[in-house]
């Protein structure tokens, strides 16, 4: 299943840093600035006890043309 988290910020970064270290596909739908950031540095969650350093795949909204592809359908 693909998985599209919308932002990359609090909730966003925290539930899809922790499907993407699941191994789930995930993309993260962000703002160009904020793109620009975590192609830089990655995203970085910690809490609980652990720390999650990851480099996401990232969307922003210009460059979705194909809506399908997020489709929830099968």
């Amino acid at each position: 299943m693909r998985i599209l988290t919308v932002g990359a910020g609090a909730v966003g970064g925290f539930f899809g840093a922790r499907l993407a270290n699941a191994r789930q596909d995930v993309s993260f739908l962000v703002r160009p600035t904020r793109a620009k950031a975590l192609e830089a540095r990655g995203l970085r969650v910690a809490g609980q006890g652990e720390q999650l350093h990851l480099t996401p795949r990232l969307v922003t909204a210009g460059a979705v043309d194909d809506r399908t592809t997020w489709s929830c359908s099968p």
